[in-house]
């Protein structure tokens, strides 16, 4: 009896051996990228807590959606929601599962949006085989930075731009919503995002539709077809292209003319360390009177912004695409003698119109010797002739008979002469105040 009771157990012994052994076969297939073939996530089984239940700890060191199915080892079918998509974080406190093989839920999926630095807590239980559940609680906190979010970048016929370079990058802040600004570009662009995972991985698929379709000011969607997308450009414009990946498996894609849209988020504007007041996202700085430069950087939501590398703008015109980026090291210096008209987008996206003093800034007068008495002299007290901004666009004209011969200056309503220096000809208008007799 003594011996057949140590048979027995040691029958049970093997036999829960046996349980353990089969129990590490329970693991998490998935993929960061949406058009790469799935694995094992950190390569590993689950872990075996008895029972029938698993659990497995994920440290995640790249930002972006994840999408994933639950597996047992041996078995043809895997674990999916009752949807098409899931976000498993959501589930209180777990959620019951469907099986691949279920009718029309092949391509069905879980999904998370994880975050760099925090650790994501996975949860199977396969006690009960008609009701099997799962559950992802997530703990710490980010550490994300733009280097482990996907990249994209704008492949296609645009003028410079040729097949599989990098001219045109996207930019993100949270691995969500990427932009593209394109400037002095004119003619019919074909384009499409090409997107390299975080390691530098390239995407199996451009980001196109099905055929070639003109981009759109609303979202349209993204199909990885050979389609490219289409846009009839100015080189006097400035265009935005907007890539949504926050579903990555459901990219979308539209443009705006300019670099701004609307501003949802409190952005200030430094001088320094001295704050800039005006409205939210857009600023006049007028320096045309300044002895010293000004060094913008600025704070989104609170985060300080900066650029990685030092710009200055010292000449009228359209600085457009200037990039501030998280914690960035460097200012953006804008020197003294000019008007600056500043506007920035909710991710760091700044544009910068320079002008001079006297570009529709007060009222202007064509003022000369335009009567018999004013003899051989300029008369600045008859300010007859005001400049009128006719077209709307800054420009300040009017017209005078072509015969009439005269000296003339242009005077502005703050005392300032303009005109060429002592009265020489083949000279354009100068700031430089010259003689009036």
């Amino acid at each position: 009896m003594k011996r057949f009771f140590t048979f027995l157990m040691a029958i049970l012994a093997l036999l829960s051996i046996s349980q353990t052994v089969k129990a590490a076969d329970c693991y998490i297939m998935g993929s960061f990228n949406a058009t790469a073939a799935w694995t094992k996530l950190d390569g590993q089984n689950m872990t075996a807590l008895g029972g029938e239940n698993y659990i497995q700890e994920y440290k995640c060191t790249t930002s972006g959606e994840y999408r994933f199915r639950f597996a047992v080892g041996g078995e043809s079918w895997q674990l999916c929601p009752h949807t098409s998509r899931y976000n498993l974080t959501e589930a209180i406190p777990n959620y019951g599962c469907a099986y691949t093989t279920d009718n029309g839920k092949g391509d069905y999926y879980f999904y998370v949006n994880m975050e760099s630095g925090k650790t994501y807590t996975f949860t199977f239980d396969n006690s009960n085989a008609s009701n099997r559940n799962v559950a992802c609680k997530v703990s710490g906190s980010s550490s994300s930075s733009t280097e482990n979010y996907a990249k994209f970048y704008l492949i296609g016929s645009m003028n410079v731009c040729k097949e599989d370079n990098k001219n045109y990058p996207f930019t993100t802040t949270d691995g969500k919503t990427y932009t593209c600004i394109l400037s002095g570009l004119s003619g019919k662009l074909y384009f499409k995002p090409k997107g390299f995972s975080a390691d530098g991985t390239a995407f199996g698929a451009m980001l196109g539709p099905d055929t070639d379709t003109p981009i759109s000011t609303e979202f349209q969607k993204i199909t990885y077809n050979g389609g490219a997308w289409t846009l009839n450009a100015s080189s006097n414009k400035t265009y935005t292209i907007t890539l949504d990946y926050s579903d990555s498996a459901n990219p979308q894609i539209k443009y705006s003319e300019g670099s701004s849209e609307v501003v949802t988020k409190v952005i200030k504007f430094l001088n320094g360390e001295t704050e800039i007041t005006g409205s939210n996202g857009k600023y006049t700085l007028d320096l045309s009177n300044a002895t010293t430069d000004a060094t913008i950087k600025l704070t989104i939501d609170g985060v300080t912004y900066g650029l990685a590398t030092a710009q200055t703008i010292s000449a009228a015109g359209t600085t457009s695409g200037i990039a501030f980026i998280a914690e960035g090291p460097e200012a953006l210096t804008l020197k003294a003698g000019l008007i600056y008209s500043l506007s920035v987008t909710d991710d760091g996206k700044m544009t910068v119109v320079a002008k001079e003093k006297g570009v529709n800034n007060g009222n202007y007068y064509l003022v000369g010797n335009f009567f018999t008495e004013d003899g051989d002299k300029i008369n600045l007290d008859k300010k007859y002739f005001r400049f009128i901004n006719n077209k709307g666009d800054g420009t300040l004209t009017f017209d005078i008979p072509a015969s009439l011969e005269i000296k003339a200056q242009v005077y502005a309503s703050d005392g300032t002469c303009y005109g060429p220096v002592n009265g020489e000809t083949g000279y354009g208008i100068s700031i430089t105040h010259p003689s009036t007799t």
